[in-house]
């Protein structure tokens, strides 16, 4: 009976000493645990188990998230504590450009509109402008060459703002569509023709003409100083020129003369002054030789 009660106390004290160690283990796994769950979870056993932060999943596999997790913070980098101040004032700076961008935005349709508008405007004045001129054009044409006829054209009538303006005249008897077929003469005569059409549908106060006749024969000299005397009460022309055929169809000639070396002198005449002066010298001239045939035949 004394064994069996020596057996009984030994087995009560291996289990005593098992649970013991047991304790200490399962104490020491805990103070482990807390120390853990404070260094790298900044939380304590009592918040953690308040907060309901309960595992389901094995340690194993809760271990390796976290290690995951970890590393994901790692790639993040530190933590930016002035990222909040600095999120207001990117959103401030943010929304000062989205209201400079909606401002722009606006002008921006301003203008557009605004150049749509001249666009439309330029477009129908040139139109108006060269269906004036073309009217002119063709019969102050058909005056210069005796006939024929002659337009002004868009190259693109789709484009007028960026199309060019073509010149089509054919003269009487000729055939010629290329206006570099003609001859320096009946290219002088086609510009000068388009000037004047462009003076008679759109008057200017004074034009200046350096000898633009001087490619012109005599006969076509005359009908260039002629038309010049049926648009000059609307404009007032000077006119450089060295053709007679010119100057005499003007009211006023005005010359610069060099009588002397490294003088030069300047002179005017009135054409109408100069033609009577002329007239009565041509008088006095007729009138002297009349008296003296009537001395000799006495």
């Amino acid at each position: 009976m004394k064994n069996d009660f020596d057996a009984t106390l030994r087995k009560l004290l291996d289990t005593y000493s098992t649970k013991i160690a047991s304790k200490e283990k399962a104490h020491y796994i805990l103070t482990v645990s807390r120390d853990r769950l404070a260094s790298q979870y900044k939380l304590t056993f009592e918040s953690a188990v308040q907060q309901g932060y309960i595992l389901t999943l094995p340690v194993e596999e809760a271990e390796e998230i976290v290690a995951n997790l970890r590393d994901e913070i790692e790639k993040i980098g530190s933590v930016n504590l002035e990222a909040l101040e600095q999120l207001v004032e990117e959103e401030q700076r943010y929304n000062e450009y989205a209201v400079g961008e909606r401002e722009l935005s606006e002008a921006k349709d301003k203008l557009v509109s605004a150049i749509a508008d001249m666009d439309k405007i330029i477009t129908t004045r040139l139109s108006n402008i060269i269906h004036d001129v073309n009217e002119e054009f063709n019969n102050v044409f058909r005056t210069m060459f005796g006939g024929g006829s002659a337009r002004l054209f868009f190259t693109d009538q789709n484009n007028i703002l960026d199309s060019g303006v073509d010149i089509e005249a054919t003269p009487p008897g000729k055939n010629i569509k290329n206006l570099r077929l003609f001859s320096g003469g009946e290219k002088s005569l086609i510009a000068i023709s388009l000037l004047f059409a462009i003076l008679k549908a759109r008057p200017l106060p004074l034009c200046i003409l350096d000898e633009v006749e001087a490619a012109l024969d005599e006969a076509n000299v005359v009908r260039y100083a002629e038309y010049l005397q049926q648009l000059k009460p609307k404009t007032q022309f000077l006119v450089i020129t060295h053709r007679h055929g010119t100057m005499s169809r003007v009211d006023s000639l005005f010359g610069a003369t060099m009588q002397n070396r490294g003088v030069t002198s300047f002179f005017s005449i009135q054409l109408a002054e100069a033609k009577k002066i002329v007239e009565d010298v041509q008088v006095d001239y007729i009138t002297e030789n009349q008296k003296n045939k009537e001395i000799i035949s006495e």
